[in-house]
């Protein structure tokens, strides 16, 4: 968070929940939830509705570290888990 000075306090707190529920889902060793809680928290502060709130030195910060982290846990892409999600529904 100290990365993101110019980060509103609405937004801070926001973005603080969600990591904690990717925390939780670690803790419960719920790895592909918590790429995916990720993966929605790149899209929502990477989306149009907040990119007018985010510098772009905030946002491109915000990404990779969010970039990073799903690196780190090993998260396929959110168009890979996507393709998986249909093959094993039979879609």
């Amino acid at each position: 968070m100290q990365d993101l000075p110019d980060l509103k306090q609405f937004q801070r707190n926001g973005l603080l929940r969600r990591l904690d529920s990717v925390g939780r889902s670690l803790q419960r060793g719920q790895t592909e939830a918590a790429c995916n809680q990720l993966d929605a928290l790149l899209h929502r502060f990477g989306g149009s509705k907040d990119e007018r709130y985010l510098s772009a030195q905030d946002l491109a910060t915000l990404t990779a570290a969010i970039r990073a982290t799903e690196l780190s846990l090993g998260c396929s892409s959110s168009s890979e888990r996507g393709s998986s999600e249909a093959n094993t529904t039979g879609r």
